[in-house]
């Protein structure tokens, strides 16, 4: 596909993408009424006392609060990687309101830019644009997409994520390095993209000139410069260079490091010693996860399974599952997966209003504190 045809779809790919954007900031606003209706009716509960009705609760605060006042010197702030924050602090001078509006505002721009790009992408994989509407679709709807309303990074991230498959996808490897150490500027998994890259640089490395050698080992090394970047800086602070990973390996957070399979089985302990539901619904989105894994193995170029599998092995590999859905919606290629699969009108139609109103039940128990978002 040349630059003019990409250019040219930009208005279907947005014509297609803004009803389901809307739709889910409605979704969420409503989720957020129910948490508040709830909040009202019942203040003296254990629901209300730990309720925060807003867009900028859990992992959202923490990032309005660095982009504020910075890392604190003690505490977890470390964990959350820098870009996200610098942005709204950037964002912040020129936009009206607290820190939280442009925290809010950054999110839900990358957003729509994310689901326009996933269009375009997934078009240019599949020829079809029914299979890049409803990809589309899933990027804002999925039960985990609520966070994408929220001030949380992953909008950003999956929007650098998919430039970063685009650019590699078009042989333009040095831009897909820049974008791909920028993910990993912003979350922990950004490092994971070094996979695709490398894959898809290997291929044609054979048969490249020199110089398409050299952009093509650039683009491998973008998503561990930028990560690294941030390790050493965290390393002059603290004279810990792991820092953030250990803090993510605290028991109040994931918990340490085991094999995918021993996560699941702490999980359905969890919930047959101690009638916990959420760990059973991470189990059974687990399932659904690998599915689609082997759907994107078979059905997309190989980069993309590697991917994704590698983002649901990483998601599963702790004794705390919580937040896996999240985790999972950001191996992007089950989107993707899930929209080939999803082709009949009725079950689309089915599919996406089951997956609305599940987004819908997450925001309130996240909103209500009952669910680790």
């Amino acid at each position: 596909m040349s630059t003019r045809d990409t250019w040219n779809r930009w208005p279907v790919a947005l014509r297609d993408s803004l009803p389901a954007w809307v739709l889910a900031r409605i979704i969420v606003l409503a989720s957020l009424g129910a948490a508040r209706f709830v909040v009202d009716e019942y203040p003296g509960s254990a629901l209300a006392r730990h309720a925060d009705v807003s867009l900028v609760g859990w992992d959202a605060g923490f990032y309005d609060l660095i982009a504020r006042v910075g890392y604190a010197p003690h505490g977890d702030s470390y964990r959350f990687f820098p870009l996200y924050p610098l942005l709204t602090r950037a964002l912040n001078v020129v936009v009206p309101g607290s820190s939280r509006v442009a925290l809010v505002l950054l999110a839900n721009v990358c957003s729509l830019a994310f689901v326009v790009l996933l269009h375009q992408l997934v078009h240019r994989e599949t020829g079809n644009v029914d299979t890049a509407r409803r990809a589309a679709w899933f990027g804002c709807i999925a039960p985990a997409a609520f966070v994408m309303v929220w001030g949380y990074a992953e909008p950003l991230f999956l929007l650098l994520s998919v430039a970063t498959f685009l650019m590699f996808r078009r042989n333009r490897f040095v831009l897909a390095g820049a974008f791909a150490a920028l993910a990993a500027l912003t979350r922990p998994l950004g490092v994971v993209l070094v996979i695709p890259v490398a894959v898809e640089a290997f291929r044609g490395f054979g048969g490249a000139t020199m110089r398409g050698r050299i952009e093509r080992v650039i683009g491998v090394l973008g998503a561990p410069a930028g990560a690294l970047g941030y390790l050493l800086w965290v390393e002059n602070r603290t004279g810990d260079l792991l820092l953030p990973y250990r803090i993510q390996a605290r028991p109040v957070h994931r918990g340490r490091t085991v094999d995918p399979v021993t996560g699941v089985v702490h999980a359905l302990r969890e919930f047959f010693d101690h009638d916990r539901v959420g760990p059973l619904l991470h189990v059974g989105w687990a399932v659904v996860a690998v599915v689609l894994v082997v759907i994107a193995f078979r059905r997309l170029p190989i980069a993309y399974g590697l991917y994704a599998a590698a983002s649901i092995v990483i998601a599963l590999a702790s004794e705390n599952l919580d937040s896996f859905e999240r985790y999972a919606f950001n191996a992007f290629p089950l989107l993707i997966a899930a929209a080939i699969v999803v082709r009949k009108p009725r079950v689309e139609t089915l599919v996406f209003t089951a997956m609305g109103s599940a987004m819908c039940l997450y925001g309130v128990v996240a909103a209500l504190g009952v669910y680790v978002p």
